[in-house]
């Protein structure tokens, strides 16, 4: 495993085989895809799922939560996404402007 993939583990690491992509909501949709595609990477690397016989269970189907779900898909994890509200993307969808400034890009 790359040094960069340990970096990334140990970021979102709750418990072993447990990780939080929660606090990469930092109003950038670009952020937020980048770094679940990034733990997909890492995960996958690490021989964390190897196939379809591994499962990985993904609670929020915010931006990050699908991001990751389609990038683990890709590589061929079988991903199943809860999400305790009705419909996907409600926090990105209930937001009435998109503030962007010097440090944030979408």
């Amino acid at each position: 495993m790359s040094d960069r993939s340990s970096q990334i583990l140990s970021l979102h690491r709750l418990t072993p085989r447990c990780y939080d992509v929660t606090n990469v909501r930092t109003g950038s949709i670009r952020d937020q895809l980048v770094r679940a595609t990034l733990l997909a990477d890492a995960l996958h690397e690490s021989g964390m799922f190897t196939g379809e016989s591994t499962g990985l269970l993904i609670l929020g189907a915010g931006v990050a939560g699908i991001a990751l779900g389609l990038s683990a898909a890709h590589r061929g994890a079988h991903v199943v996404i809860v999400e305790k509200r009705s419909d996907p993307f409600w926090t990105l969808r209930s937001c009435p402007w998109r503030t962007i400034d010097p440090t944030e890009y979408d």
